[in-house]
């Protein structure tokens, strides 16, 4: 289970859905379960459930911790809430913490990505996801709110990119086109051993 945030649904929702799932697809104690969370949804009591429900690894959606770019983007939280976010998923068990970071969002800067990119590694999620982010507001009706006139440069993409790859691989290993993960990482061991696809 992952994308869409499900951690939206309530405790209830949550024992619900997964009934539906194990009932359909036979869950057992190999199967692992991850989930893309929103951290202001996200509280200590749903992580213990989420983890005896059987997920082992989580992301939390951080998009950029600058706060003219959360202003702009109308999605705020702040570096105590995802420092104890990760802290309390560790001491619940979660084997694997992930974020992600999106790049060419309104009023970014390569001086902004680089603080962003320097707290997230202070917090040591085990991956990080780098996207590019694109306005499309006649599809996304949402989008229309963000400034246009705010929006960097293809050229500034590429430098915040750049400016965010510069400051990971220093204590994440580059896997595939938009993932980073630490030395660790079964990921980055899978991609050393050329069983990566």
């Amino acid at each position: 289970l992952t994308g869409g945030t499900p951690n939206y649904l309530d405790d209830r929702q949550l024992v619900r859905l997964m009934g539906i799932i194990d009932d359909n697809f036979g869950l057992d104690q190999d199967t692992e379960q991850s989930l893309h969370a929103n951290p202001k949804r996200t509280s200590q009591s749903q992580l213990t459930l989420l983890h005896g429900l059987g997920f082992d690894r989580i992301a939390f959606g951080v998009r950029d911790l600058d706060p003219a770019v959360q202003l702009a983007i109308g999605r705020t939280v702040s570096v105590d809430m995802i420092r104890g976010i990760f802290e309390d998923a560790r001491e619940i068990g979660f084997k694997n913490i992930g974020t992600d970071l999106l790049y060419g969002l309104p009023c970014q800067t390569t001086d902004g990505i680089k603080r962003t990119v320097d707290t997230l590694t202070s917090l040591a999620p085990d991956r990080i996801d780098c996207f590019a982010f694109s306005r499309h507001a006649s599809s996304r009706a949402h989008q229309s709110a963000l400034d246009h006139c705010a929006m960097p440069s293809l050229a500034d993409k590429m430098a915040l990119f750049n400016a965010v790859v510069e400051g990971l691989c220093e204590d994440y290993e580059w896997i595939g086109l938009d993932s980073f993960a630490r030395q660790d990482d079964e990921l980055t061991l899978a991609q050393a051993e050329g069983r990566l696809y």
